[in-house]
């Protein structure tokens, strides 16, 4: 696997891309549009940097990156209590990310800091499945469960 594949599956990890839509607790349902907002935002994200990830533009990266944060920090106010400790691992997990491309002078700096968030995964990894789980439980594609 090359250093860029791997570095792409690490902003996959980061990104949590489930597909999943809303149960049928406001709340729950609320979560999980913001969640399926979220994930489709990251499932752009990924695609855009499989693209071309040579030719990618640092400054829009910087703002995408940000962009995710803010994004991961929403879910954060917004989780359930199941899932809430899981989300917050996640979620700094995103902001340490951005704040490290935010750094980056070069798109070289910008593989190394995309790289370096898959490869100190193991927490996130493990918190992305226990928050894939309760998606797939508590929320379906027809917005009600």
């Amino acid at each position: 696997m090359s250093r860029r594949t791997r570095a792409l599956a690490g902003l996959a990890v980061v990104a949590l891309t489930v597909t999943t839509a809303c149960g049928d607790d406001e709340d729950t349902a609320d979560f999980c549009e913001q969640y399926r907002t979220y994930e489709d935002r990251n499932q752009e994200v990924s695609e855009q940097f499989q693209e071309d990830p040579e030719n990618v533009d640092l400054e829009e990266a910087k703002s995408v990156f940000s962009d995710v944060a803010t994004q991961t920090n929403d879910l954060e106010g917004e989780a359930p209590e199941e899932i809430k400790d899981d989300i917050t691992t996640i979620s700094q997990a995103t902001s340490d990310l951005a704040d490290e491309v935010e750094q980056a002078e070069d798109p070289e700096q910008l593989l190394e800091a995309i790289t370096s968030a898959a490869e100190g995964g193991d927490e996130v990894d493990e918190a992305s499945e226990r928050v894939d789980d309760w998606i797939q439980d508590n929320c379906d594609s027809d917005g009600a469960k």
